[in-house]
């Protein structure tokens, strides 16, 4: 592809005369069903574009999904480009917009007749809940909530190629219902960069306009918009075949990655979950800066529903009775470790002292930089559960959780939550930093929890 790219035919994009791009542009448009489509460098660019094309100006507001992208990631970047601030709620919990919730968003501020809703924003996959799909049948009827209100829809569709080869329809679909819409290539169609802007001819124009504005116009990008219309269309055909294939293979065999898994010996693949593969080094993933250890000032607290909630210095906590566990360890970034060896306080030891009430169910970790992460208290009561800072004999290093970390061996990694410093025993469950992101509340490996999509309405329930 790299070397088809560098003979690519080219001209300048800003002036319109780039040949390559003005195929991408016209073969967009028509998968789409739109009358234009416009070439930008990324995702954020395109829905930027396109909520402002039709957000009246500062002070307005776009009405969006509470864990859309717009609406999170990009939301400083309209309140800088474009004064536009947004109003959010949130209804399914699989993420998507749903009419009541856009009914809900579009009433009118009759109190006070300041706020203006000028746009609905709607997200499909939907990235902050794991990728879930936008039922066609409830865009339909947001759609009609929105006529009903005279507010356009904008569609963040960077994964748009994704829902279509997942449910086998069209993209036409989703597109029919919106006035515009954003798609990625680089997301389902094999492309390395850029992303496209469609909707009305007239409002792509603009669009041209604001792309200028926003310093998108470039020279010869049809370097990275290389690629015949026809010979593209071949290619997001044989993409949908083998998703399609891929999906049956998922649920024939029960594992989300298993066709690129590796041949292990019986004794060591009954070890290793769905979609996993053996890595020989320890990885390093957190979210935030590597805190500062601080060990006059570090303390465990243990607090909540607990007849006796206490904090421990770092020696007290180190004075107590420890435990070696050799425990096996599996990340939702598809990664495992055998043979761990863990040194620290058995969970139960906290438990005994603390004595929580009956009627806790949950287990909140409260780490550095304000990081969460929920567990139910059955899981936690796990023998191979620890609060630990050895890690294969050594004290563990800084990257991976020193002075302290959570380890549940029996759940996705990032439940075993670095940097510990408090535990907090609650009868309801408060989601963790990756679960309000998408992530499953309960993350067993062997049953592939991944994502909170693939949760039951009465996960944060049932323990």
């Amino acid at each position: 592809m790299r070397r088809a790219m560098a003979d690519a035919e080219v001209g300048d994009a800003w002036y319109g005369d780039d040949p390559t791009v003005n195929r991408l542009q016209e073969r967009a448009a028509e998968l789409t069903g739109m009358e234009a489509a416009l070439y930008v460098a990324t995702g954020t660019m395109a829905n930027q574009i396109g909520v402002r094309l039709q957000a009246h100006g500062a002070g307005h507001l776009v009405a969006a999904e509470e864990r859309a992208h717009v609406a999170t990631v990009e939301m400083m970047t309209s309140a800088v480009l474009a004064g536009i601030a947004y109003r959010t709620g949130t209804d399914s919990p699989k993420g998507y917009m749903t009419a009541a919730l856009a009914r809900r968003l579009l009433e009118p501020d009759e109190a006070f007749d300041v706020e203006v809703v000028d746009l609905l924003a709607v997200e499909n996959t939907v990235g902050g809940y794991g990728g879930t799909i936008f039922p066609v049948d409830e865009l339909r009827k947001v759609r009609q909530i929105a006529n009903d209100a005279g507010v356009p829809v904008h569609l963040d569709g960077a994964r748009i190629w994704n829902a279509a080869a997942a449910v086998g329809l069209p993209v036409t679909e989703w597109t029919s219902q919106v006035d515009t819409m954003m798609f990625c290539l680089s997301k389902g169609l094999g492309a390395p960069i850029g992303s496209l802007v469609c909707g009305p001819a007239d409002l792509i124009r603009e669009a041209r306009r604001i792309w200028i504005l926003y310093g998108g116009a470039w020279r010869q990008a049809g370097i990275m918009a290389y690629g015949d219309p026809r010979r593209r269309g071949r290619r997001r055909d044989r993409a949908r075949d083998r998703r399609v294939a891929l999906r049956r293979h998922w649920c024939c065999e029960g594992a989300v990655m298993g066709l690129f898994q590796k041949s292990y010996p019986p004794e060591i693949a009954e070890r290793i979950p769905p979609g996993q593969r053996l890595v020989k080094t320890w990885p390093v993933l957190h979210y935030g800066p590597i805190p500062t250890f601080d060990g006059a000032n570090w303390d465990l607290e243990v607090s909540g529903l607990v007849e006796e909630p206490f904090t421990l210095s770092y020696e007290e906590l180190r004075a107590l009775q420890t435990v070696t566990v050799d425990a096996d360890m599996h990340c939702v970034t598809g990664w495992t470790t055998l043979d761990n060896t863990w040194e620290g306080v058995p969970f139960r030891t906290i438990v005994e002292r603390a004595k929580p009430a009956a009627e806790a169910k949950w287990v909140i970790a409260h780490c550095a930089h304000g990081y969460t992460s929920d567990l139910s208290l059955k899981a936690m009561q796990d023998d191979d559960v620890l609060v630990a800072w050895r890690n294969h004999g050594q004290d563990l290093t800084p990257e991976h959780g020193w002075p302290l970390r959570l380890v549940v061996p029996k759940r996705y990694a990032w439940k075993s939550a670095k940097w510990l410093t408090g535990l907090e025993f609650s009868d309801k469950n408060r989601r963790g930093f990756w679960e309000v992101r998408g992530y499953h509340v309960h993350a067993e490996p062997f049953a592939e929890e991944r994502y909170s999509y693939q949760e039951g309405p009465r996960a944060d329930l049932e323990p």
